[in-house]
């Protein structure tokens, strides 16, 4: 043993100081997670009771900070532990040396106050754990393989997501709990991919940052399940895991390599709102079934080819704000899109939502669409009569109080 081992075990076995106290920084929820389903898989239950032990035990010290803790609190506190009286220092040096070797703990000793300090060091989070090779190799040798790639699932979140090349599909209200709303899911079929992988003897687990990337390059450029398996496969390490940058930039080189035909993935067309009168009935159809059948992240990404996170928010505040259903707010996206000849104007489109939100419309895709063409041809009324051009000085918030 080293010099600093012999000396604790000396220390927990034959010294007992009179006092001991117990400080932390702040823990997180998301630190107590990582204790119970990663540190706690390796240490065992009852070392990752101590830990959360001493968390209580530290706040309630905080408050009470001038009066000193006697060690003898800390020996009672473990009679439901079933431990022999005598067995106690040596309990509790065998806890705590695991947490330091964990380094969730650091302990200090102090001969001159006689009194032990219990430093609480929040845990690492999940990125860092996977970085950390022998925690990794403790994690996957405790609860195998597979539990490993669920712990992986659950922890590498959403939030993390590139959303310049991702696209969020998750369901929004109205797709489960509103009538008439189809279900939304991800297109490409993930088993017949999984099944690929497993004939090709690669375990991999793909996290939902994975799974939109590849879900939004195979509706937008209709990549084959062959091809979107063969990136997968080379852009795998050693360790049987997925190189997110590596498989990003293959989707992109067999894109831009032609490799992959480039589809239009959204029914949609200027003269829906410019001349939908007689605009064919079949094209309407076919655009309209676009906005109501995607969600608004989907439709977005589908629309632009590309979204990123302040996009994505303006589409939650159209719903929470504005209380915009999806395919009313598809539907403005699609006429901010042609207005604006392709570009992005969130200031435009909260205008549109704000009126619609007047006029009591946010329900209603028909009224919405209504509204959207008499705008236009109000618009194009006024620029005959030389009226001051109406898109640059008239907000659509002043066009729909015209034709209420």
């Amino acid at each position: 043993m080293e010099d600093s081992v012999l000396y604790s075990f000396y220390f927990w076995t034959y010294m007992q100081p009179n006092y001991y106290r117990v400080i932390k920084k702040a823990t997180s929820f998301s630190g107590l997670e990582m204790i119970s389903h990663a540190y706690g898989q390796i240490a065992g239950v009852e070392v990752v009771g101590f830990y959360l032990w001493l968390i209580t035990e530290a706040n309630i010290q905080a408050f009470n900070s001038e009066i000193r803790t006697p060690i003898s609190r800390l020996q009672n506190a473990f009679n439901p532990f079933e431990i022999k009286k005598n067995q106690v220092s040596e309990w509790i040096y065998k806890t705590i040396s695991k947490l330091e070797s964990l380094g969730l703990v650091r302990t200090f000793f102090s001969p001159k106050r006689s009194e032990i300090t219990f430093c609480i060091i929040d845990p690492l989070d999940w990125k860092e754990f996977k970085q950390n090779k022998q925690l990794k190799e403790k994690l996957v040798e405790a609860m195998g393989k597979v539990e490993y790639d669920r712990n992986c699932l659950a922890f590498d979140q959403i939030d993390n997501l590139q959303f310049d090349n991702a696209l969020e599909i998750s369901a929004n209200f109205e797709v489960n709990f509103t009538a008439n709303q189809s279900d939304v899911w991800f297109s490409f079929n993930f088993e017949e991919l999984h099944k690929e992988l497993v004939k090709n003897k690669l375990l991999i687990s793909l996290d939902e940052k994975a799974k939109t990337l590849i879900n939004g390059y195979f509706e937008k450029y209709k990549l084959s399940l062959q091809q979107i398996t063969d990136c997968i496969i080379n852009s795998s390490t050693q360790e049987n895991e997925l190189d997110f940058q590596k498989l990003e930039m293959m989707f992109f080189q067999i894109v831009k390599n032609d490799t992959a035909p480039i589809l239009e993935t959204v029914s949609n067309n200027k003269d829906f709102f410019y001349k939908n009168e007689i605009l064919d009935e079949s094209t309407k159809k076919a655009i309209t079934d676009c906005h109501v059948n995607f969600n608004s992240e989907k439709y977005l990404f589908l629309l632009y080819g590309k979204i990123d996170e302040s996009q994505l928010q303006l589409v939650r505040q159209l719903r929470s704000d504005y209380q915009l259903l999806d395919k009313v707010i598809n539907l403005v996206l699609d006429f901010s899109f042609w207005k604006n000849n392709g570009m992005w104007r969130e200031k435009y489109i909260l205008k549109i939502a704000q009126s619609i939100k007047i006029n009591n419309s946010q329900n209603s895709y028909e009224k919405t669409l209504n509204n959207f063409i008499r705008a236009l041809t109000l618009n194009k009324k006024h620029s005959l009569n030389n009226i001051k051009p109406v898109e640059k000085t008239i907000s659509f918030t002043e066009y729909f109080e015209f034709i209420k």
